[in-house]
This record gives C-alpha cells, structure tokens and sequence, in this order.
C-alpha cells in the first residue's frame, strides 16, 4: 500500500506513509472483528473483543505519538493480536461450516492468504526471501471475500424477507376469513335468536286461545248430559288439547335449541301416571273402534323421582301415533 500512495503522491512524507500504513494494520484487524461479529459468522467472546480493541487503540496511539523505531519494534504484538484472532476464527468457523458452509469458506481462504501474507512479509524483513509487501494484497483479497459474503447474506435475507412477506399475506388472508367466518357465525346465532324469539313468542300466542277454549269445553263436559253434545264436546276438548300438547313440543324444541330446557322432576307412581294418560285417548280409541287396554304387571307399583312433564308427552306421542296408524276395530 505504500509504494501505491509514493506512485501517486511522489512528495509524500515517507514517515507519514509509514505512519498510516501501520495505524490501517490494527484498525483492519479491528474492523475484521467487528465484521464478522456483525454478521455473526464468529462469536468472539467479549473480554476478546476488549483486549483486542485496546491493543489497537494503544498502537495507534503509539503511532502517531512515537519515532518510527519504537512501534516498528512493538508491530510483534499487533502480530500476536492477529495471529491469536486468526487462530480462534479459523477454529470457529471450521466447528461450524455445517451452519454457513459457503460464508464459512470464502472467509477460510481469506484468513488463510492474510495468514500466507503474513509469514511472507516476515520472512522478508528478515531478508530470508526477496519477495515482500504482500500482506497487503492478502488484505485486498479478504476484503473481497468479506464483499462476497455480505452480498450473499444480503440476497439469503432478501429471500427470507420475500418469504416472510408471502407467509404475512397468506396469514393476513388466513386472518381476513377466519374474521369473516366469525362474523358469519354471529350473524347466524344471531338469526337463530331471532327466529327462536319469534318461535317462542308465536307458541305463547296460539297456547293462550286454546287454554281459553279447553278450560270452557272441559266445564261444559262436565255440565253436560246429552249425549250427541257430549260427543261433540269430547271431540272440541281432545283436538283443542292435542293443538295445545303440539304447541307445548314446539316451544320445548325451541328451549332445546336456545339451551333452556330444564328438567321438572317430580316423585310420583308412575304406574298412576300411566293409566290416567292412556285411558285420556279412550274417546279417541273408541273412535276408531279399538280396543285400549292396559297390563298393570309390566310396570312396578312405586313411588320414584322423574320427569312427570317429559314421560307425559312422550306416552302422549306414542299412543297418539298408535292410534292414527292402527286399523279401526284392532285390539
């Protein structure tokens, strides 16, 4: 590098030349570290980096602050310096070329023609060879290889970028239906609350009339004593009642669908509840000319704990159905 700045500044100091060219070897080696904690391809520990970082600043300094014979003398320690630095990246980056086998590499080559530089200078100096002033070129080409390691980082994390790009705008995506999905489903739970409400309120509405109409036909039953009106009664009375039972599942089906239905237990003979609820579709059996009968053995005479308003409607179910789909005058 010095001849360089003599070819190109005939009327330079040489002493300011020799002074530069000794302060760029520590600050080199300074920015080598630096770089490659940077990128991190080495991990130098930090007591490391500090010792380092004082030698060169403490070179410098004795630079630029002593005649050329005493940091000429003393360049053996930034030589140490960099030796112990080039040994401890050498071992580092061969443990780990599985990780960066390329950066990894190209930065072996370079550490390795700084290291070729190096013990050809020396040799030089002490006039064992002719050929001398290489280290700088060593440099040249390390400084290259560092370029072409930061270009090939810089296009992994433009990849990396474009890929992580892609993921957001395919997670945005993902985010915007998943969003959209659940405003669907609200606007669903929403619909199904109204169209219970509106279920509900309907069934409240029709339950009241027929209460009206079979409390009024089940007094005048019992009031009543001619036969011909009795029957005609009965048959106000039981399809007022079958509207009514009908009305009640279909606000029990919308409980069953919101969630609210409880259970009523109560205690009670089932036995009892049975033979009050068969012998209730009597008008209805007779109708059709069939026969009810009901087998008292097949169902235990005891009190227990059930659900009076559930087995109600479903025995109200099943004989109703049995008696629509039984032929007229079957037992």
């Amino acid at each position: 590098m010095t001849p360089l700045l003599f070819y190109f500044l005939p009327g330079f100091s040489y002493s300011l030349g020799l002074k530069i060219l000794y302060t760029l070897f520590p600050v080199c080696l300074l920015g080598f570290v630096y770089f490659l904690t940077s990128t991190e391809l080495v991990r130098f520990p930090l007591f490391m980096k500090r010792i380092f970082l004082i030698i060169g600043l403490a070179y410098t300094c004795l630079v630029w602050l002593s005649p050329n014979q005493v940091y000429g003398n003393l360049l053996i320690v930034v030589i140490i310096m960099a030796a112990w630095m080039g040994c401890f990246t050498v071992y580092f980056l061969t443990k780990h070329l599985r990780d960066h086998p390329l950066n990894n590499t190209l930065l072996l080559i370079g550490i390795l023609a700084c290291f070729i530089g190096l013990l050809n200078d020396s040799l030089y100096e002490a006039k064992l060879i002719n050929t001398g002033f290489l280290l700088p070129f060593a440099f040249l080409v390390l400084l290259l290889l560092q370029a072409i390691v930061l270009a090939l980082r810089f296009t992994g994390a433009l990849t990396h970028s474009e890929r992580l790009a892609t993921e957001l705008a395919k997670s945005n995506i993902a985010y915007e239906q998943m969003v959209l999905g659940r405003r669907e489903a609200e606007e669903r739970i929403e619909i199904e609350s109204l169209k219970s409400k509106f279920f509900s309120n309907i069934t409240h509405e029709f339950k009241t009339p027929l209460s009206l109409i079979t409390a009024p036909t089940e007094y005048l039953l019992r009031l009543s004593t001619n036969g011909k009106e009795k029957n005609l009664l009965n048959t106000v009375y039981r399809n007022a009642s079958h509207l009514l039972r009908l009305i009640n599942q279909m606000m029990d089906l919308s409980k069953s669908q919101a969630g609210k239905l409880t259970k009523t237990e109560m205690v009670g003979n089932i036995k009892e509840l049975s033979h009050e609820i068969l012998f209730s579709f009597q008008p209805l059996a007779d109708g059709k000319h069939i026969t009810l009968k009901f087998i008292e053995e097949d169902i235990p005479d005891s009190y227990c704990l059930f659900d009076g308003d559930k087995l109600e409607k479903i025995l109200n179910n099943l004989l109703s159905n049995a008696i629509k789909f039984t032929q007229e005058g079957a037992l």
